[in-house]
């Protein structure tokens, strides 16, 4: 165990709860900030000795109360992706100001929407940030504001850059849904082009990744990509997931703009999505080796093992 506690903001988020998971099963202290206590009790069923600061993301002074004695402050809040433009930098700000008060490591999960196109499989940390959408921009800004941070005022911080995730409390409108129909048997519509290779991140897999970059001095001012198991097309992940769920429900799949935008029209997330939309159209997908290199092994539940744990999740959170 590491001296001084580690604050969870966004723990009711699936990466905020995966992430405290992962700390408390390493017998880390965490603190638990969200807004809703109720919704914080049942995210936290599972993870014993979690405590909890009920408070507002947006409020300096909630987050400087919760922050008191953190060596860590991991900011897992997840806007809808609507806020993003407007709220995205502001809010991650309050946090990382708090850090850099308390001296904390400044733990951000980064995702694949920074690279653009990519230039060249499997994508590493030297590809360059050349994001072609607002929601991709934001998250280059995010990021390049967590290392001049760094770099003129003294913040240490790590960054996890995931490709997109799935999994248990992993909900978003989009992935969760997916297992949902394929967990009833319903036909599932799929927002990818069927044999574009990519890869997915079981949300497990990402929160050991966080407390394993954050927890060692290895992991300070870096940047690590944490990619799925292994590269697969979204039509190989859709018969995955449906074979384990025991369905026979058709899988179509959403792969022209066109399509996306009257998707667009009957769900909030896909109309959303639709500018990041050209990401799952090409092979796009991420290197691992810098955080296997620096730390051993990748965490990476395979991806049948991880289907079984999500459908078990979803029959039960949307049990009717």
């Amino acid at each position: 165990m590491t001296n001084g506690k580690n604050l969870v903001v966004g723990f009711t988020g699936g990466f905020g709860r995966a992430t405290a998971k992962a700390l408390r099963e390493r017998g880390e202290p965490v603190v638990a900030f969200a807004r809703d206590k109720a919704k914080a009790e049942r995210y936290a069923e599972g993870i014993d000795g979690v405590e909890f600061a009920i408070g507002d993301a947006l409020n300096p002074e909630d987050i400087r109360r919760a922050s008191e004695d953190a060596a860590r402050i991991f900011y897992c809040v997840n806007l809808p992706f609507e806020k993003w433009k407007t709220d995205a930098l502001d809010a991650m700000n309050v946090s990382m100001e708090a850090a850099i008060e308390r001296d904390a490591r400044f733990v951000f999960p980064g995702n694949v929407y920074v690279y653009g196109y990519p230039k060249a499989n499997p994508i590493d940390e030297s590809h360059d940030h050349a994001a072609r959408a607002v929601k991709g921009d934001v998250r280059v800004e995010m990021e390049r504001a967590i290392r001049e941070a760094g770099e003129k005022r003294g913040l240490r911080w790590t960054i996890v850059r995931l490709p997109d995730f799935y999994g248990p409390f992993v909900v978003n409108g989009l992935y969760d849904q997916y297992f949902l129909k394929a967990a009833r048997g319903e036909k599932i519509q799929w927002l990818a082009a069927p044999d574009a290779t990519t890869d997915y991140v079981f949300i497990e897999d990402a929160g050991e990744a966080a407390a394993i970059a954050a927890l060692s001095e290895k992991g300070e001012s870096q940047e690590f990509n944490v990619p799925g198991p292994e590269p697969i097309t979204a039509r190989a992940f859709a018969e995955l997931v449906k074979k384990e769920a025991g369905s026979d429900a058709k899988v179509s799949f959403v792969d022209k703009e066109w399509m996306v935008f009257l998707a667009g029209l009957f769900n909030k997330q896909a109309r959303e999505f639709r500018e990041l939309f050209y990401m799952k159209r090409v092979p796009l997908f991420m290197d691992g080796g810098k955080f296997e290199r620096t730390f051993g092994e990748i965490p990476a539940t395979p991806y049948a093992d991880a289907a079984r744990k999500t459908l078990a999740w979803v029959r039960d959170y949307f049990a009717e």
